[in-house]
């Protein structure tokens, strides 16, 4: 009797196990170094958890959360352009906030051009967040945010 118990255990054990595994997602390294640059964005992202490390938000991925933002700062073309006109400008950036919450590989997805490409970037890389989660663990995830100028 105790020979089939601990066999059934066995079994069991083995059984669970073979139908919990799921191939391990990649940890995320960065893949750009931080500088006032900042690239245009690739016209597509893959999401391929397993290989890069980086999720997309929805289903079991909760989106990221800001906890802290730095306003932009105008640039010196933008405010030379500003003197004479009122002026409004939308830059689009799209980062990846790792698992700590902090943004990286910054692109621009819209650009607004006169500089202020630059100065987005600048202040999305001092942003922090509540990192995305997949079933209560911090991951990284791509995210994408707007970041309006006007004087």
């Amino acid at each position: 009797m105790l020979r089939n118990l601990s066999a059934a255990l066995l079994l069991s054990f083995m059984l669970s196990a073979a139908t919990a595994q799921q191939p391990p997602a990649a940890t995320y390294t960065p893949t750009q170094r931080p500088t006032d640059m900042a690239p245009a964005c690739p016209a597509r992202f893959d999401f391929h958890p397993e290989k890069n490390g980086v999720y997309k938000v929805g289903g079991d991925v909760k989106a990221p959360k800001v906890r802290h933002t730095v306003p932009a700062e105008l640039s010196d073309e933008a405010k030379t352009r500003g003197a004479f006109a009122q002026f409004t400008a939308v830059a689009k950036v799209s980062f990846v906030v790792d698992a700590q919450g902090v943004p990286q590989d910054v692109c621009i997805m819209r650009p607004a051009g006169f500089g202020l490409d630059e100065q987005a970037a600048k202040a999305v890389r001092q942003y922090r967040f509540d990192p995305a989660k997949k079933d209560g663990a911090p991951v990284a995830a791509r995210a994408a945010i707007e970041v309006n100028f006007h004087n």
